[in-house]
């Protein structure tokens, strides 16, 4: 019985997570206009859905570096402890995505760690130094970073992106036509069914060809560099997920990896919208050439921690990678009152996760 309770809830936390997270691979695509929201979350939820399975192979590393590397490991095999954390992790998390705030799942989890294990164990049972290591630290330079990078990379590769937005790939299909023959039968032409293909200025393929679908290269990259941001928050955040259930003795099976991300897919689709809207519209006005830049920061760095192991926040870089977009046109193009309540959001996230998993803890300790 403990074990189905156990995995209903970490069931939920997943759901938590993809409601609030799928937003940051998509964010950019929407906000810029290259897809509507439901082009976007199906293609969001596609590639989490990939790197989250992949996270069962490639991050093995985070469920080494995550976990029981915050409190004492005796803590892992008590139900009221393990379901404590996760009940208040999804809370808060599950809360921030109804009002469209984008918060850490990350950093949700270790703060119920933190507060149910101080009325678990005490004072003592918490390892404060892996805490400021892991969390606090990568709190404050992973967004740092992000907005250091954006602008840095956008300015290198702002003229190839310009020159690549007013480009597109054209084909032109030929029709199969009959030709007349000599003495008056008709025949196929052995030249048809031919496609020209070419890259160049979008006006140049309207002149010269019967255009029979345009593709523009930038948006071509951005939707790949979108799916990219996707499939690695999948692989960085569904071990964090995993480990709650694995550390214990309950249940060891990796079949885990499939119904986290099953749950995960579903969160995203049916609960992301307001989370989405925050960052597409609400930061700032993206055009394609931003949009990309910034999913390209955030699958460079989330990428690069899930491959090491590090547990750093999908929603801290993202959303700092779309601020940056904002803050190089000008302090006016960035609407400080969202920005300001996402930072609140951040900070509050583990005070709050920590409240709500005590809370937790002492009313099973009742029963």
């Amino acid at each position: 019985m403990e074990f189905l309770i156990l995995f209903i809830i970490v069931l939920f936390l997943s759901y938590a997570n993809g409601s609030n997270d799928v937003s940051k691979g998509i964010a950019t695509l929407v906000g810029s206009g290259v897809a509507n929201y439901q082009k976007a979350i199906l293609w969001g939820i596609v590639w989490t859905a990939i790197g989250s399975l992949a996270s069962a192979m490639i991050s093995v590393n985070m469920l080494t570096t995550f976990g029981k590397g915050f409190v004492t490991d005796t803590v892992f095999n008590n139900f009221d402890f393990l379901f404590s954390i996760t009940a208040g992790a999804s809370v808060w998390v599950i809360l921030a995505s109804g009002i469209g705030m984008p918060v850490s799942t990350t950093h949700a989890i270790v703060g119920a760690m933190v507060g149910a294990g101080l009325v678990f164990t005490g004072w003592d049972g918490v390892m404060w130094g892996s805490v400021f290591n892991k969390i606090f630290i990568p709190l404050l330079l992973s967004p740092l970073l992000s907005f250091t990078l954006t602008f840095i990379i956008f300015r290198l590769i702002k003229i190839q992106l310009y020159e690549a937005a007013n480009y597109c790939l054209c084909l032109e299909s030929r029709q199969n036509v009959f030709v007349q023959c000599s003495k008056g039968d008709t025949a196929l032409s052995t030249d048809t069914g031919e496609v020209g293909i070419v890259v160049d200025e979008e006006k140049v393929c309207n002149n010269n060809f019967v255009t029979t679908l345009r593709l523009n290269l930038l948006d071509i990259m951005h939707w790949i560099s979108s799916g990219f941001v996707c499939m690695t928050r999948g692989l960085n955040d569904t071990p964090k997920i995993a480990v709650i259930i694995l550390s214990s003795s309950l249940f060891t099976s990796p079949w885990i990896f499939f119904f986290l991300t099953l749950a995960m897919t579903i969160g995203g689709y049916l609960y992301g919208m307001k989370t989405t809207e925050t960052l597409s519209f609400k930061i700032t006005k993206m055009n394609h050439t931003e949009g990309f830049t910034s999913n390209l920061v955030t699958a460079i760095l989330v990428g690069s921690a899930s491959y090491f192991g590090l547990p750093v926040s999908t929603t801290h870089v993202s959303s700092s990678a779309i601020i940056a977009c904002g803050f190089k046109k000008g302090g006016g193009y960035v609407d400080k009152k969202i920005v300001n309540e996402i930072l609140l959001a951040w900070l509050v996230t583990v005070p709050a996760s920590a409240m709500f998993s005590t809370i937790v803890y002492l009313i099973l300790r009742t029963l």
